[in-house]
């Protein structure tokens, strides 16, 4: 018995498997499965922005070790990373980003020093000494029970 052609199209649509992902929704197309005990970043390579990572302790991503999207897989080519254009340089040369990893224990390490960093700024913004040791006649704002007026909230938030 010969098969409508509508009924070839659905079998055709069986074997193929593919996962379906609604058009227009929202997707990560820099998304992928980073290795345990890594972090991934992307990376642009735009100054020696490449170089700082290397030299802060980052490698770039190789295929093999990556679990991508079939639809990223296109940016690999052999013996590179996993690269994706996100732009144009100054130059007017496309500028691509790197995926680059870092082992969790750096990047926890760095994390903690940025934090360091911006909590002895808001600690300078909540007292209202500012790049200064002297009052000079700075508004000062207190609350109500004396504390400093300025609040703040960065719950939620990872350097």
């Amino acid at each position: 018995m010969t098969k409508s052609p509508g009924e070839e199209r659905k079998e055709e649509r069986k074997e193929r498997k593919v996962e379906r992902r609604p058009l227009g929704g929202l997707s990560l197309k820099l998304d992928g499965v980073i290795p345990k005990g890594y972090v991934g970043r992307w990376i642009n390579d735009d100054g020696s922005r490449l170089q700082d990572a290397l030299a802060a302790g980052y490698f770039f991503a190789r295929k093999d070790e990556m679990k991508f999207d079939k639809r990223n897989e296109k940016h690999f080519t052999k013996g590179s990373g996993l690269s994706k254009p996100v732009g144009t340089k100054d130059s007017g040369e496309p500028m691509k980003a790197y995926l680059m990893l870092i082992r969790k224990e750096f990047s926890d390490q760095d994390r903690a020093a940025k934090k360091a960093k911006i909590q002895v700024i808001e600690d300078a913004i909540l007292g209202g000494d500012i790049g200064n040791t002297s009052d000079g006649g700075r508004y000062k704002p207190k609350a109500a029970d004396g504390s400093p007026g300025i609040k703040i909230d960065n719950a939620g938030f990872t350097p």
